[in-house]
């Protein structure tokens, strides 16, 4: 017999907004009234509207999302992030990466 593990979608509200917000929104947040590369994590919205870059989310496919090249430091360490802090643990990167796989959805 073989077991399947399911688990449960990520959740925006639940998982992936607290970690943007913490770990990205002093720079891309409500706290700047013109968020660094015109990108913005302080709504879903904002955050799918991407910013000075396309393809900032391409929901079902992580590995054309802008956002998970910059996290997980592919365009050099000169631009991962967040900048200049410590990095997202490879657990983060992976919640991020299985939410857009799962097609980036809200669920409010």
């Amino acid at each position: 017999m073989i077991a399947f593990l399911l688990l449960a979608a990520v959740s925006y509200s639940r998982d992936i907004a607290p970690l943007l917000r913490k770990h990205c929104g002093a720079c891309h947040g409500e706290r700047r009234s013109v968020p660094r590369g015109d990108f913005s994590v302080a709504t879903y919205e904002d955050l799918m509207q991407g910013g000075g870059l396309t393809q900032t989310i391409v929901p079902g496919n992580p590995d054309r999302s802008l956002l998970v090249h910059f996290v997980e430091g592919r365009r050099g360490e000169m631009f991962r992030m967040p900048l200049n802090a410590r990095r997202l643990t490879r657990a983060q990167i992976d919640l991020i990466r299985r939410w857009i796989a799962e097609g980036a959805k809200p669920d409010r």
